[in-house]
């Protein structure tokens, strides 16, 4: 009588542990697949072209020396302001991706979201940090165990992983920036609130480097490097229109459509303004014009006159 309650007792116990053995197996094997995931993204980070799993690039290009302060920060802000992290999830064969993440940020988290084809789900997420971002990878399978285990075996294994993102050198630049803005900031007496809402304007200023007239580009210009306009009278006679001075002393000009000669006549005036130490930089800006399909600024030659005597130039293609 004894032996016939014992076995089943026996056997049920068996049976349990055997599957507590099986989703354990599986619980280890899909967190040594998520680390993988975690931390190839992690290596791979700071180069959106180099492959996840030997690091090794596979075509030419660049993120950008500082796509960090314009995409990095920007997920940094959104992620402090609604207290959340940017993250892409597949399930199937579709990935899916908050729109409002950065476009570099999101290829790298959806091309992360692709690996591991054998799970069903499998979610990637970057969580910004002072010391370096958090990559975190997680996935869920379904797990099937008899129905007299119901209750006492989960229906899904679940996994976790993270992994760091560290870029020494791209530290010492954060540190540095930081050094520099947030003294510049405790200098100007500048709310956190007022802080928030330049951040807020600056990433809502919407690129676009095509004009017809100077007058289009002027007021972009104004706007982008948040100045004011400026007239200046020179020494030798004459005065020179700023079309925008930044609030650090750089003046900044726009050209759309010029000549030679006349560019030459600016950067007179632009030398004579530097010599004087009456602005502190001098940036010329050459949109491209509207409807055009040639070269954007000056030709090369004059581009490096400009830049011998101080002037740096943008093209904004």
């Amino acid at each position: 009588m004894e032996s016939v309650l014992l076995f089943p007792l026996l056997f049920i116990s068996l049976i349990g542990l055997l599957f507590l053995a099986l989703i354990t197996y599986q619980k280890a094997e899909m967190f040594a697949n998520v680390s993988t995931v975690a931390v190839q993204t992690a290596y791979a980070w700071g180069d959106s072209e180099s492959d996840l799993a030997t690091g090794q690039r596979k075509k030419a290009g660049s993120d950008g020396l500082y796509w960090k302060a314009n995409q990095g920060l920007r997920v940094w802000f959104q992620s402090v302001a609604a207290g959340s992290s940017a993250t892409a999830v597949r399930t199937g064969d579709v990935v899916g991706i908050a729109e409002n993440v950065p476009e570099l940020t999101s290829k790298k988290l959806m091309r992360a979201a692709e690996m591991m084809p054998q799970y069903d789900r499998l979610e990637a997420s970057y969580e910004p940090g002072w010391f370096g971002g958090k990559i975190r990878a997680a996935t869920a399978h379904p797990f099937s165990s008899p129905t007299f285990l119901d209750g006492l075996l989960a229906d899904q294994v679940t996994s976790t992983a993270d992994a760091w993102t560290i870029d020494p050198i791209e530290w010492i630049r954060g540190t540095q920036l930081l050094r520099s803005y947030l003294t510049e900031l405790n200098l100007r007496g500048i709310s956190s609130s007022e802080a928030e809402r330049a951040i807020r304007e600056y990433y809502e200023l919407s690129p676009q480097h095509h004009f017809r007239y100077h007058r289009q580009a002027a007021p972009y210009l104004l706007q982008l490097v948040n100045g004011i306009e400026a007239e200046m009278v020179l020494q030798s006679g004459g005065k020179r229109l700023i079309d925008a001075l930044d609030p650090s002393g750089v003046a900044h000009q726009a050209y759309v459509t010029f000549t030679t000669a006349n560019l030459r006549e600016q950067m007179a005036k632009d030398i004579e303004l530097l010599e004087e130490g009456r602005v502190r930089g001098v940036v010329w800006h050459f949109f491209k014009r509207e409807g055009s399909i040639g070269r954007t600024g000056p030709p090369e030659h004059f581009v490096q006159e400009l830049q011998r005597n101080g002037i740096v130039v943008v093209l904004h293609e």
